[in-house]
Order: C-alpha cells, then sequence, then structure tokens
C-alpha cells in the first residue's frame, strides 16, 4: 500500500515538473514575442511625458553647458482625444441576433453588463485603457471573478490596468 503510495507522489512530481516546464516555454515565447512591442511602448511613453532628447546628445548637450529644451505638444493632444472618449464612453450592449435569441433576453444580459461596469468603475479602467493606447499603442483592462465573501460568491468585476507591459499576451 505505502508503495502505491509513494509511486503516486513520484508520477504526481513528474507531472508538475513536466507541467512547469511547459509552462515556462510558454512564458519565454510571449516575452519573446512582446519584447519589442513593450520597448516601443515605454519609449513612446518616456517621449510622451518630455524624455524627448537621445541620451547621448543630451549627456553631450549638459557637458558642453548647452540648452535641451522640450516644448512637448503631446500632452495636450493625448488629452483631447482621451477627454473626448471621456465624454462618451463606448458602452457593450446586446444585440438578439442569433436563432433562438430574444429582446428579452438582450436586455436582462445588458442590465447584467451595465451593473458589472457600475460597480466597477469600468469607465476608468476604459479611459485608462484608451490614454495608454494614445500615448504607445498598447491598451487594455482586465476582466476577473473575484470573490466577494465568505460564503464562495463570486462577481465579475472590470479593473484598470496602469502599464499594459506588466501583462503578457498570448502571442
Amino acid at each position: 500500500m505505502e508503495n502505491n503510495e509513494e509511486m503516486d507522489k513520484e508520477v504526481e512530481k513528474e507531472d508538475l515538473t513536466e507541467l512547469h516546464e511547459k509552462a515556462l516555454k510558454k512564458y519565454k515565447t510571449a516575452t519573446d514575442s512582446w519584447q519589442t512591442i513593450f520597448n516601443n511602448y515605454r519609449s513612446d511613453y518616456k517621449f510622451a511625458n518630455g524624455d524627448q532628447w537621445d541620451s547621448g546628445v543630451l549627456k553631450n548637450r549638459k557637458i558642453n553647458n548647452r540648452s535641451a529644451l522640450v516644448y512637448n505638444k503631446l500632452p495636450a493632444n493625448i488629452k483631447f482625444i482621451v477627454n473626448n472618449a471621456r465624454s462618451c464612453t463606448p458602452e457593450i450592449k446586446v444585440h438578439p441576433i442569433a436563432d433562438g435569441a430574444s429582446k428579452n433576453t438582450a436586455k436582462v444580459l445588458d442590465g447584467i453588463i451595465k451593473s458589472i461596469q457600475y460597480k466597477s468603475n469600468a469607465k476608468q479602467a476604459y479611459v485608462k485603457a484608451l490614454e495608454t493606447a494614445v500615448i504607445g499603442g498598447l491598451g487594455c483592462f482586465r476582466v476577473l471573478v473575484e470573490d466577494i465573501d465568505a460564503d464562495n460568491k463570486r462577481e465579475i468585476v472590470i479593473k484598470v490596468v496602469k502599464d499594459p507591459t506588466l501583462l503578457l499576451i498570448d502571442p
């Protein structure tokens, strides 16, 4: 009996090791695939926030006591686009299209989605996703299922992602 339990544990360890190796390979593939895009995003983000001089040129100018002015016009343009979206945030709308779909079911689903968006303050997540997309071409938010109490009740929530380079998307 003890031999069987030891064998089960050994098989389980091998399965976990194999699973771990597979996960590491997928992680490496994802990081390699997104690295260039993330680097471009970070560069664009710095540029939009006023870091517009090449580091070598800036260092050379400082050594020679030359000015390195930045007249950054991007924040005003970014705010214009983001504020336009903030004033009329897009919403999810359910339409009864397929066979067996009804207007009543669509209305119920609309209500559920609106409730999730309201409780989650989803507008904030949508606007932040748009802002990061405008700045660097990447914008995202998270849709999660969270535990809300000890009775195993769960609810769907929409969360802000401040830095889209912290997420790895399946390539």
